[in-house]
C-alpha cells in the first residue's frame, strides 16, 4: 500500500496506473491474509454494511445495462466501474475484519503507520521537488522550477490530501497510546508543513472539519493537541510562501492557479445544463466528456476536456440521472449521518475524519477517482462499521466471497495486460505520429485488448488514414471515440471525416464543439490546420467554413458571467 502513494513511474496512457495497481494488488492481497485467518478460526467472521454493499451493487448493475442499452458504447467502461467498486467492496471487507480478528489494534495500527510514514517519505520527495536540491528522476518525479510540489503522486491537492489522512492517522494513534505526546506534536508539525507547502485550499476545509466534529467531542486532550496542530497549520500557511524567494513559490505563481477555481462554478453550471438534458438516465458512467460536449456552444469557455466534473456527487448525476444519484448519495450521506452521531472511542472519531477528509476533497475534485485513496477509505470504513455495528451486514460467509474475489482478482490482471500493452502502443502512435522510426520495426498500432476496448478503439481512430474515411463503419468507430474522449485530435479528426463525406452540417457542428471546449488560441491553431485542408480538399473540406467568433477565450468569458 505505501509504494502506491510513493512509486514515480508514471507513462501514457494512464499516468497513475503504476500507484492504482499497487493500491489494487494491495488490497487482493490483504484478503487473502485475512481469508487464511478465517479459515483457521471459523468465528472471525466479517460483513459489509447494506448500505456500501447495496451502492457497489446497484453501481455496477446500472454501469452494465448503461452498456446493454447502447448509453455506454464501450464495454471497456463497464469493466473498469466493476473493477474498482468491486475491489473497493473488498476493501470494506477486509476493514471489517481489522475490528473483529482477535489482535484488534495490530491490524489497523499497521495501516496507520503506513500512512503517516508514506506522508513524512513524500514530504520529504516534496522537498526536494519544492528546492529543487538535486535531482534523482528515477525515485522522484520531476518538476519544474516555480512550481507546487506534489511529490510522486503529481498532484499538489492529492498529496495535500496525502498529508491529512496521516495526521488523522496519528492523532488516532495518540489517542490510542501509540505515541506519544512530544512525537505526535513532531509528526502533527511535519505533515501540517506538508499540507501548507502545497498551498492547497482544500486542506482549510478538512481542517476545519475535524475542528467542527471535536467541538462536539469531551475528550480535551485530543482536542488541544489537534488545535495546536491546526495553528501550526495555519502558521506554516502562510509562511511557507514567503520562506522561497521567486524561485519557488510566489504570488504570481498563486495568481496564475486562481482561474482554474474559479471556473469550476462555470463547469459545474454547464454539467448541470447537459443534466437537464438527460435528467432520468444521465449519459453513463464515466461519460462526463460527452455531458460537457452537449452545452460546449452555450458554455464555450472551460478551456479544456474534463474527464470528471471535480465534485463526485454531480458526477454520479451526470452519470446516471436524477433519480440514480439521489439513491446512491442517499446512501453515502446515510452511512456518513449514521457513524457522525454515534458515540464511539476517541480514535475513531479520528478514523471518520480521515475517511470524511477523503470525501471532502471529493466534493472539489476526483480523488476518489484514485484507487490509492478509494482503497485506503474503503478499509477505515469497513473498519468503523466492524467496530460500531451500526448496520446489518452481508457477505460474510467465505464461501460466497472466494468466487468474487477470484473474478476481481481476474478481472484486475486482465486490465493490467492491456495497460503494459498499451504503453508501447501509445509510445508507437505517437512516434508514427511524428513520422519517427519508420525505418526500424515499431509495435503492432492495432493490437487487440482484452478488456480495455475504449483503448483500442482510441489508438484505432488515432492511426486511421484518410482513405479510411469513407468507411461507415470507421465512421461510427470515430463517433464513438470523440464522444468518449472528445481530446481536440479525436474531434479534429471526426470532423475532417464528416466534411470529406459530404456532411458539412455534422463537420461544422463538431468544429464549434472543439471550439467550445478549449481555448480561444487553441481553437485559432486548430483553424489554421483546418486550412491547410481546405487547400488539400477543395471539393469537399474547402465547403465547410471554419465557425469564427464561437470561443471568447477563458478571461473574457469569466469577466462576463461575473457581469
Amino acid at each position: 500500500m505505501s509504494l502506491s502513494w510513493l512509486i514515480p513511474n508514471k507513462a501514457y496512457p494512464w499516468l497513475p496506473a503504476w500507484n492504482e495497481g499497487l493500491a489494487f494488488a494491495a488490497i487482493l492481497m490483504l484478503w487473502v491474509a485475512a481469508a487464511a485467518r478465517t479459515w483457521k478460526y471459523p468465528s472471525l467472521h466479517s460483513g459489509i454494511a447494506w448500505p456500501l454493499i447495496v451502492f457497489v451493487v446497484l453501481a455496477v448493475s446500472v454501469a452494465w445495462i448503461q452498456y446493454g442499452t447502447g448509453l455506454l458504447v464501450f464495454s471497456g467502461d463497464a469493466f473498469m466501474v466493476s473493477l474498482y467498486l468491486s475491489i473497493y467492496l473488498i476493501a470494506i471487507h477486509v476493514g471489517s475484519f481489522m475490528a473483529r480478528q482477535e489482535e484488534k489494534e495490530e491490524w489497523m495500527t499497521a495501516l496507520l503507520f503506513t500512512l503517516v510514514m508514506s506522508a513524512i517519505a513524500s514530504i520529504g520527495i516534496a522537498l526536494v521537488q519544492w528546492t529543487q536540491t538535486w535531482s534523482l528522476a528515477v525515485f522522484f518525479m520531476e518538476s519544474d522550477m516555480g512550481d507546487r510540489p506534489g511529490a510522486n503522486l503529481g498532484q499538489i491537492n492529492n498529496f495535500s490530501t496525502l498529508c491529512f489522512i496521516a495526521l488523522c492517522a496519528s492523532l488516532c494513534l495518540y489517542s490510542r497510546s501509540r505515541l506519544n505526546i512530544y512525537v505526535m506534536l513532531l509528526a502533527g508539525c511535519f505533515l501540517a508543513f506538508g499540507m501548507a507547502i502545497t498551498q492547497s485550499r482544500t486542506g482549510w476545509l478538512q481542517m476545519a472539519f475535524i475542528f467542527a466534529v471535536l467541538i462536539f467531542q469531551k475528550n480535551d486532550k485530543n482536542r488541544n493537541v489537534f488545535l495546536f496542530v491546526f495553528a501550526i497549520f495555519v502558521t506554516w500557511y502562510f509562511v511557507v510562501p514567503l520562506m522561497g524567494s521567486k524561485a519557488f513559490i510566489t504570488a504570481d505563481q498563486n495568481f496564475r492557479d486562481l482561474p482554474m477555481h474559479d471556473v469550476r462554478i462555470t463547469m459545474w453550471s454547464a454539467l448541470l445544463e447537459a443534466v437537464s438534458m438527460w435528467p432520468w438516465f444521465g449519459y453513463g458512467w464515466l461519460q462526463t466528456g460527452w455531458a460537457q460536449q452537449a452545452t460546449a456552444e452555450s458554455v464555450p469557455i472551460l478551456r479544456t476536456y474534463m474527464s470528471y466534473s471535480h465534485n463526485f456527487i454531480l458526477d454520479l448525476i451526470v452519470w446516471n440521472g436524477w433519480p440514480l444519484a439521489i439513491i446512491f448519495a442517499g446512501l453515502i450521506c446515510l452511512w456518513f449521518f449514521r457513524h457522525l452521531v454515534y458515540r464511539g472511542g476517541s480514535s475513531e472519531v479520528f478514523l471518520y475524519c480521515l475517511v470524511a477528509g477523503v470525501f471532502i476533497h471529493g466534493l472539489l475534485e476526483y480523488p476518489l477517482s484514485y484507487a490509492y485513496f478509494l482503497m485506503p477509505a474503503g478499509l477505515v470504513m469497513g473498519y468503523l462499521d466492524g467496530k460500531r455495528s451500526i448496520f446489518k451486514e452481508y457477505g460474510s460467509k467465505l464461501k460466497l466471497q472466494v468466487p468474487w474475489v477470484m473474478a476481481s482478482a481476474i478481472l484486475y490482471f486482465a486490465v493490467c495486460i492491456d495497460y503494459v500493452k498499451s504503453v508501447s502502443v501509445d509510445v508507437a502512435v505517437r512516434m508514427q505520429s511524428a513520422q519517427i522510426g519508420r525505418d526500424i520495426g515499431l509495435p503492432d498500432v492495432r493490437p487487440e485488448f482484452l478488456i480495455l476496448s475504449q483503448l483500442k478503439a482510441m489508438y484505432d481512430v488515432r492511426v486511421m488514414h484518410d482513405y479510411e474515411y469513407e468507411s461507415d463503419k470507421n465512421i461510427l468507430l470515430m463517433a464513438r471515440v470523440a464522444r468518449r474522449y472528445p481530446y481536440s485530435p479525436a474531434l479534429y479528426q471526426y470532423a475532417l471525416a464528416r466534411a470529406m463525406r459530404g456532411e458539412y452540417a455534422a463537420a461544422e457542428k463538431q468544429l464549434r464543439v472543439l471550439c467550445g471546449i478549449y481555448s480561444e488560441a487553441h481553437c485559432n491553431t486548430i483553424e489554421k490546420r483546418w486550412e491547410n485542408m481546405q487547400k488539400k480538399y477543395p471539393e469537399s473540406v474547402g465547403l465547410v467554413d471554419f465557425p469564427s467568433g464561437l470561443s471568447k477565450g477563458f478571461e473574457e468569458g469569466f469577466d462576463e458571467i461575473k457581469k
